[in-house]
């Protein structure tokens, strides 16, 4: 791969993609390589500071997709797409019991949740530059109630105890764009046009020397 590659893969991990072809599908390998990315990222001290769920299923991410409305903004109901792909990472905080915010599992002075987020951020950014090196597209979405996403792990794994998932921080869809329409075009369930997001630009300053 060379410089131009890498950077296009960049820009094309900043767009948040809306729909998805789902007549294909992601081979295993390529998610496990995707599970072995997150996992691998640098944590403060090599802390176990998440939790990470992943889902090929397609009913179970349906769900992720009926779930994703912003609480505080209704009007988000079915336009975040992004956890309609194929794959969807989940980042879990696990802040251990019986710590406070400011100190860490060794009784040292250290922020358990800032560094969780620090680390859960790395992870998910390297999983979306290494997904769109890879040809794929992504979407990050922090739209949802932390309840239902819990919800739906749990009754996708099976489990009943909800202190095995603490609280969700972001979500990343990953997989097969529909060649037919652009990144931000958001269809139905029958592939009809519902609406083109609008995106925002940013301009990061930075200083070199």
């Amino acid at each position: 791969m060379n410089i131009a590659d890498l950077i296009l893969a960049s820009s094309n991990a900043e767009h948040c993609q809306r729909n998805w072809d789902h007549s294909q599908s992601i081979p295993d390998d390529h998610v496990k390589a995707l599970i072995e990315i997150a996992t691998n990222m640098p944590t403060k001290a090599n802390e176990p500071y998440y939790k990470l769920f992943v889902s090929t299923d397609r009913t179970v991410n349906r769900k992720f997709y009926k779930a994703a409305i912003d609480p505080n903004n209704p009007n988000t109901f079915v336009r975040n797409a992004q956890v309609d792909a194929q794959v969807v990472f989940t980042w879990f905080e696990t802040k251990p019991p019986g710590l406070d915010d400011d100190t860490n599992r060794l009784g040292h002075h250290d922020p358990w949740l800032l560094n969780s987020r620090t680390a859960m951020g790395i992870s998910s950014g390297a999983v979306a530059l290494a997904a769109n090196t890879m040809g794929y597209r992504t979407g990050y979405n922090q739209c949802f109630n932390s309840d239902d996403i819990i919800d739906i792990v749990l009754e996708a794994t099976g489990e009943t105890d909800r202190t095995l998932f603490q609280k969700p921080h972001y979500q990343l869809g990953i997989g097969i764009p529909n060649s037919e329409h652009k990144w931000t075009t958001v269809l139905d369930d029958e592939g009809n046009v519902l609406e083109n997001i609008k995106p925002h630009l940013k301009t990061i300053s930075v200083t070199m020397v």
